[in-house]
């Protein structure tokens, strides 16, 4: 105020002439602090031109979004992007194992027959006996590993070694 105005009409500057306010449209109010625009006041929307740094806490009462709205966490700390697909929690619950169990086990006698037992992928040997006659074990019992992805059970698709 009282300070030769370098900002132009329908403004105000303060302290020297290019650091004020100016109103450039109807409902903007433009921030300039050495002829640099630094924020933007309009009806619901404050902008800012430059790097903004908070010595405090940012408190947000909607999503925090960044990339143009690409990327957004929203109230419940869910996090939307582009890497995941969609939202992270929908990624880690589809992608991620939650639990591992076997699954109903079966047994077969080996004694005097040939052959490799378990045989099937994604089972493995849970116990194995043998009597106090000859010299063979005389059983197996085998069950598949189990993965849980989400609610799903899947059978662990696995070869022999």
């Amino acid at each position: 105020m009282g300070t030769d105005n370098a900002l132009g009409g329908n403004s105000i500057v303060l302290g020297d002439n290019d650091t004020g306010f100016k109103q450039n449209g109807d409902g903007v109010l433009d921030v300039y602090s050495n002829y640099t625009h630094v924020l933007r006041f309009i009806g619901n929307l404050v902008e800012s031109m430059v790097s903004l740094k908070v010595n405090g806490n940012a408190v947000a009462t909607g999503e925090v979004q960044a990339g143009n709205g690409t990327s957004r966490m929203a109230g419940n700390g869910d996090i939307f992007g582009n890497v995941w697909n969609g939202w992270l929690s929908t990624h880690l619950n589809n992608n991620l194992v939650a639990d591992v169990q076997l699954g109903a086990g079966t047994s077969v006698a080996t004694w005097n027959n040939a052959g490799s037992w378990p045989n099937t992928p994604g089972y493995v040997v849970t116990s194995v006996w043998k009597d106090n006659q000859g010299e063979n074990i005389d059983g197996i019992a085998y069950a598949p590993l189990q993965k849980r992805l989400g609610i799903q059970w899947y059978t662990v698709q696995g070869g022999t070694a």
